[in-house]
């Protein structure tokens, strides 16, 4: 059996190439300039479902962050409230958009490609009811479907929810942003569904969106990478909100993680010929497990103390004597696994540094600690359940069965 010492070495050292590449190339994306040469026609479709506290503040962000003139808002309701058609009314009195209604409750993904059939722009912008848009945004996102062979782009979400949950999948979704615009260099491996904005042309060659899939935004751009587009991560952010109580956080991380296996399953031909995206795969498995094993052997090592403790003072030897004689064994694994769950907290600052808006938020940096101590841990566990049951949603879900 390996000895834990040189497996974690050599995990480390993986990553910490990986890492470092991810950095540089990610930096590179982010310095590159660019702007809109020439404003298009964007239809935006906003699916909503029961979201009436946040709905009129995600319609006046669309219309603050682009030219009102070349808007061509779709906004779903399915099958919601009586509070939704309220608000909906007022905001038709305010500003120009379409309205589809669901008598009943059909589900986001339908009722985007049903929407579809009625937009008129060349881009769509696809924006979740609970989620604000930004100039910003919008820019970055256009100004890359600009590239010929690109064929989608999104922004990842910064929590417009206050507390400790909010806060820790902020630096998570930093996490993921970060790896994602490291991949623009060739194609990235996913969209933030909440904020994603696709040519007419790339999204009916792949079929529109899945109803099987758990995760569409995922399946949607590997179809596009599959059939030769190219998928970027844009560099801005948007806010929205996102789960702030464990139960609604857990459901959530369940479906992304079963989603995500599903995805890989489903594409996986993809994943062969793209090794960058293996290479991924296997870095952040090994350090999965790495921390796995690191955890498992602390916990045996500190379980053979206390016995070695107890029979030192079965002997008759006092407490401090009984430290002393422990010391120097205990002390070095001690030093040892300080030193190994320090890193995860070094590794997780870049994470923190791109949702810094000032120097104001220095504080932000020392939420790595929370996040590489307790957070990420609980986040693996549920990610392991997550991926049974994306194996078991792979074979039981059938085309155009409902997802979600």
């Amino acid at each position: 059996m390996i000895d834990p010492a040189i497996w974690n070495t050599i995990v480390f050292t993986i990553f910490i190439l990986f890492f470092t590449f991810i950095i540089i190339v990610a930096l590179a994306d982010y310095r590159k300039k660019r702007k809109i040469e020439k404003k298009p026609l964007v239809s935006i479709i906003v699916p909503t479902y029961n979201d009436a506290g946040t709905l009129g503040k995600t319609i006046e962000s669309v219309f603050d962050s682009y030219d009102n003139n070349l808007i061509d808002l779709i906004v779903v309701n399915d099958g919601s409230d009586s509070e939704t058609d309220r608000i909906l009314k007022d905001y038709r009195t305010r500003f120009s958009f379409k309205v589809i209604k669901n008598e009943k409750n059909i589900g986001k993904v339908r009722s985007i490609n049903r929407a579809f059939d009625l937009t008129k722009g060349n881009i769509i912008l696809v924006l979740d009811s609970d989620t604000i848009l930004n100039s910003k945004a919008m820019e970055d996102m256009l100004s890359r479907l600009q590239e010929e062979h690109v064929g989608a782009t999104s922004c990842r979400y910064k929590p417009i929810n206050r507390g400790f949950l909010a806060r820790m999948q902020e630096i998570e979704y930093g996490m993921i942003s970060l790896i994602q615009t490291a991949y623009n260099a060739k194609t990235t491996m996913s969209l933030w569904g909440g904020c994603m904005a696709f040519k007419r042309k790339a999204f009916t060659e792949v079929s529109m969106l899945t109803e099987h899939a758990l995760i569409e935004d995922m399946d949607l751009a590997l179809k596009l990478g599959r059939s030769g587009w190219k998928v970027e991560e844009a560099s801005s952010f948007v806010y929205s909100s996102v789960p702030t109580k464990l139960k609604e956080w857990f459901l959530q991380k369940l479906r992304w993680g079963a989603g995500g296996i599903q995805n890989v399953l489903r594409h996986f031909p993809f994943f062969i010929f793209h090794p960058v995206f293996l290479f991924f795969t296997f870095t952040y498995t090994l350090l999965t497990v790495s921390f796995a094993i690191a955890l498992f052997h602390n916990i045996l090592f500190f379980e053979n103390m206390f016995r070695l403790f107890r029979y030192f003072r079965d002997l008759g030897y006092s407490v401090i004597t009984t430290f002393g004689l422990m010391k120097l064994t205990a002390g070095f694994h001690l030093f040892k696994a300080i030193f190994i769950y320090l890193l995860y907290p070094v590794f997780s600052i870049p994470y923190a540094l791109i949702n810094m808006e000032s120097k104001r938020e220095w504080y932000k940096v020392l939420l790595v600690i929370p996040f590489s101590a307790v957070y990420f841990p609980i986040f693996l566990v549920v990610a392991i359940i997550s991926y049974a049951m994306g194996i078991y949603k792979f074979f039981t879900l059938k085309e155009g069965q409902r997802a979600w």
